[in-house]
């Protein structure tokens, strides 16, 4: 369990075995994070809303302002879909597997 700033715990995995009270970051790969339905939830789960929203070739790239004030950037693959707009609230997600403690 991680702490972030403002008191929110995240679950990430931890392989290097840093200890409670060491500052250290949480990495996750865009591709991981999940834009979640209402009804869904994934173990980190947060409200935020889009403040960008651009295609790159195959993939939909989202950038998002997470409750917490972190910026976090999401990859969805494009597959004909309607694009998330600028401004919508959303909630995103991630496994704790998918978040490592460096």
């Amino acid at each position: 369990m991680v702490k972030m700033f403002d008191g929110v715990n995240t679950k990430a995995s931890n392989p290097h075995k840093k200890l409670g009270g060491t500052p250290v970051k949480v990495m996750i790969r865009p591709e991981r994070i999940r834009l979640l339905a209402e009804n869904n939830k994934m173990e980190n789960c947060f409200a935020g809303h889009i403040y960008e929203a651009s295609f790159v070739g195959d993939i939909i790239r989202y950038r998002i302002h997470i409750v917490s004030g972190d910026r976090i950037t999401i990859k969805e693959h494009n597959i004909g879909q309607q694009i998330n707009i600028v401004g919508k609230k959303v909630s995103v997600g991630w496994n704790s597997e998918d978040a490592l403690v460096v």
